[in-house]
């Protein structure tokens, strides 16, 4: 069932979240035309994402992007504590036949589907610097849904320049979004990224 999937993006993003009124086909949101799945997959690191997803013990917060022999994807969300060292949460994705930057999760019970409503999107990247995601969920379909926008990066901080070229996206695709919303992350100096445990294909 592809509510499972759904309740995995929702454990994915975070746990805290509130509902909107409507749909998320009302936001009629499409992933980016001619998405590269070749040149998007390695690592990127979390720069902001809404409030209500953001986990106070999620530091140094990045992704690992593989791209697996069946035509998946696997996404490693890996977070650091120095109590617990790194801890690592995926999942198993596919785009969607249309080849924009929209992805459905796989589950156990339907594997990898194509041709489902994206769990969620890519709006836009250069592939070389940074990049927006976008999940919504239906939680009551036609009624209540939770959304979140995230900024990724190659890097663990973005210039200025970059932040406000992103900012700009997010306006022309999502107006009215309210900025206040993002928390900006600080990647500090203990964070060990070069030991990140190795994501390997399947």
């Amino acid at each position: 069932m592809r509510s499972f999937a759904a309740a995995m993006a929702l454990l994915w993003a975070g746990s805290d979240a509130r509902a909107n009124k409507g749909s998320c086909a009302d936001a009629n949101l499409k992933g980016k035309k001619s998405f590269s799945e070749s040149r998007f997959d390695g690592r990127w690191y979390s720069i902001a994402m809404d409030k209500q997803f953001y986990d106070a013990d999620a530091n140094c917060s990045n992704e690992d992007i593989v791209r697996n022999f069946g035509g998946s994807i696997t996404v490693s969300r890996n977070s650091y504590t120095l109590e617990g060292g790194w801890e690592q949460k995926t999942l198993e994705a596919v785009i969607n036949k249309n080849k924009r930057g929209e992805y459905g999760l796989c589950d156990e019970v339907e594997g990898c589907v194509r041709d489902v409503r994206p769990d969620f999107i890519y709006l836009a990247t250069d592939y070389e610097e940074w990049a927006v995601e976008y999940v919504c969920i239906d939680i009551v379909p036609g009624k209540y849904f939770v959304d979140n926008i995230s900024i990724k990066a190659r890097t663990p901080q973005i210039d200025e320049s970059t932040t406000e070229l992103i900012t700009s996206l997010i306006e022309n695709e999502i107006p009215g979004y309210d900025f206040d919303n993002l928390f900006f992350f600080s990647h500090c100096n203990i964070c060990p990224f070069n030991t990140v445990p190795e994501l390997v294909a399947n």
